[in-house]
């Protein structure tokens, strides 16, 4: 047999707990009031929903960021772009003069805790003419912004009531220690996503930088490879014919230069200290030395070599 449980006595819901409040607020629901008319019921603190912030708190909400001027006015509960009217004589404290009172401590509070780097912000700053400038420390000019979430955070952290509504759409108030902590691990996930990102990108770029010194590689040994380009190749029989002149010639006063005498001389020696060098053979020496002289001699009928000829070095057999 089940035993019922019966209450006489607002003292045994206490225990339970209930408060007074809340049990007189649900019999008066049900067509029951027992509250004596003397009593003042103790108000019962509602959680704040969206609808429950006036309307330029939820508009607020809904920037992307808050001057420090406007946390302080969410705070003191006073909306800070309404005209509150200066009058045009001073006769005593206006209306101006009290929300100014009630914002200023908000805003000297939220500013310390940005300097003391407490709270995140970045600084204000205009753009005055073509230069950059920061908003001066005084009075109601915004001197910092303030993300929601950094605000919310702060809030949090100082065991504060967030001023303002959750974003919209939002499953996790930042109001709450839960939300702040859900939004800090998705950050954290999408910043590991990131950094996983920025390495397949890094990896990427090396095998793109080994794939082009490959390439470079290939470019390199193609132009090694390369025959000459015609005026290069004009240009070096020029010498090599120059070079077999100087050595078979007299200078001006009548004296050879070398000790080889004719060109089939310089052939053997050459054949003689580098036989073993690819490309050094004496048919080879014999046609490369004979379009050398060609060419040298087409070069000179052109007039492409000057100098003093008494000082030319002359070719004694060609």
């Amino acid at each position: 047999m089940v035993s019922e449980m019966h209450y006489h006595h607002l003292s045994d819901l206490k225990k339970l707990g209930f408060r007074p409040a809340e049990i007189f607020r649900f019999l008066k629901e049900h067509g029951l009031d027992i509250r004596d008319s003397s009593e003042e019921l103790e108000p019962v603190e509602e959680p704040m929903t969206e609808s429950t912030f006036p309307e330029w708190k939820q508009v607020l909400s809904l920037e992307p960021y808050l001057y420090d001027y406007e946390a302080a006015s969410a705070f003191a509960d006073i909306d800070p772009h309404r005209d509150y009217g200066i009058p045009d004589s001073y006769d005593g404290p206006c209306e101006a003069d009290v929300v100014i009172g009630k914002i200023e401590p908000w805003l000297f509070v939220i500013r310390r805790a940005i300097e003391g780097k407490d709270l995140k912000a970045e600084k204000h700053e205009m753009l005055i003419g073509m230069n950059v400038v920061e908003v001066a420390d005084e009075d109601f000019c915004p001197k910092w912004k303030i993300r929601h979430a950094d605000l919310a955070a702060w809030c949090a952290g100082k065991g504060h009531p967030y001023p303002l509504p959750p974003l919209p759409n939002e499953a996790s108030p930042l109001t709450t220690d839960a939300g702040l902590r859900e939004t800090l691990a998705s950050r954290e996930e999408e910043l590991e996503q990131s950094k996983s990102k920025a390495g397949k990108l890094q990896a990427e770029i090396a095998r793109l930088h080994g794939e082009l010194n490959s390439k470079n590689g290939e470019i390199e040994k193609l132009n090694a490879d390369a025959p000459p380009s015609e005026r290069s190749e004009r240009t070096y029989l020029n010498i090599i014919g120059g070079l077999v002149a100087l050595m078979l010639g007299k200078s001006g006063v009548g004296k050879k230069p070398s000790v080889f005498r004719t060109q089939e001389v310089i052939i053997e020696k050459l054949l003689d200290d580098y036989e073993s060098i690819k490309g050094i053979s004496q048919s080879n020496l014999e046609k490369i030395m004979a379009q050398a002289n060609d060419t040298l001699k087409d070069s000179l009928s052109k007039g492409q070599n000057t100098g003093n000829d008494d000082e030319r070095v002359r070719p004694e057999k060609l």
